[in-house]
């Protein structure tokens, strides 16, 4: 039988194969769990008889071995799947081969690896961000609706909402290659691809890759930047809609986020310059107007 030789089990096998047994001892063995002593009825006196039992004994033992050598390498390997899923708020995950994932609302994450030498496959549905653990020889995937993302270590941004007609990755470290159903392209750090669903496009540009990633974070320091700027780094890090008059665009603001809800930090906006006005509509959307 050929067996390959960075296998574990073809050391044991050849030890086994070498090993000359201490007869005596798994003899004593065996009588203390046969409860066998030397005073009782049944005792063959024969001494070619113990022998050959002791031997026969040990003979079992290395079977058993070897038939646990072959059973293991002859069955397939149980494949390992895990599911991760973040309803609200944010979380981080840690997979088994020691990649992070921080995961945003509403995200779902399957991991599934059929050895510890095979790929690392993973679906996503939501917007997670990668910390991807290097390892040359077991790629890292991760397949989104209509595009799949490989990688060997790397850090990168996934945006794919079930309810929106595209999926992007911003590459903030390494590179990745993103497949589709008709093309595939290389992204190279700095750079964003946006895959369209419908038209089954997908298009690479320049982008401020920091920014798609920066929901991830612990915090969000925002220093005297204006609203027009401010709205869509709100939007990413609570996942709303905000709506903003044109009024207004140019009001700065400095602060920090961190765990604090959008009506704490619009209340405080609104404190700082009063001509800020706020409200929730129906469907939980921001809108931020001048007061008149």
């Amino acid at each position: 039988m050929a067996m390959d030789k960075e296998n574990p089990w073809y050391d044991l096998l050849r030890d086994a194969s070498l090993y000359t047994p201490d007869t005596d001892y798994y003899w004593t063995q065996l009588q203390q769990r046969m409860k066998v002593s030397d005073k009782t009825s049944y005792a063959v006196k024969s001494k070619n008889y113990f022998r050959i039992l002791r031997y026969a004994a040990v003979a079992c033992l290395l079977v058993a071995v070897s038939w646990m050598g072959f059973k293991m390498l002859h069955q397939p390997a149980p494949s390992l799947q895990l599911q991760y899923a973040c309803v609200n708020g944010k979380s981080m995950v840690t997979l088994p081969d020691s990649s992070k994932v921080w995961m945003n609302s509403d995200t779902q994450l399957n991991y599934t690896t059929a050895s510890p030498r095979d790929e690392r496959s993973l679906t996503l549905q939501g917007e997670a961000y990668f910390d991807v653990s290097h390892d040359v020889e077991r790629a890292f995937v991760v397949q989104t609706d209509g595009m799949q993302i490989m990688v060997h270590g790397t850090k990168f941004n996934v945006e794919a909402l079930p309810n929106t007609e595209y999926t992007s990755v911003s590459l903030l470290e390494g590179s990745v290659s993103l497949t589709t159903g008709t093309e595939t392209r290389m992204l190279k750090p700095g750079e964003t691809a946006v895959y369209d669903r419908r038209s089954r496009k997908l298009s690479v540009r320049n982008d401020d890759v920091q920014f798609a990633a920066s929901w991830a974070k612990e915090k969000l320091t925002i220093d005297q930047r204006v609203l027009g700027d401010i709205v869509p780094l709100l939007q990413k890090w609570y996942r709303m809609q905000i709506e903003l008059d044109p009024a207004i665009a140019d009001i700065s603001y400095t602060f920090t986020l961190r765990n604090e809800s959008p009506e704490e930090i619009v209340r405080l906006m609104s404190r700082v310059h009063p001509q800020v006005g706020y409200r929730f509509d129906e469907s939980n959307r921001l809108v931020l107007y001048e007061k008149k």
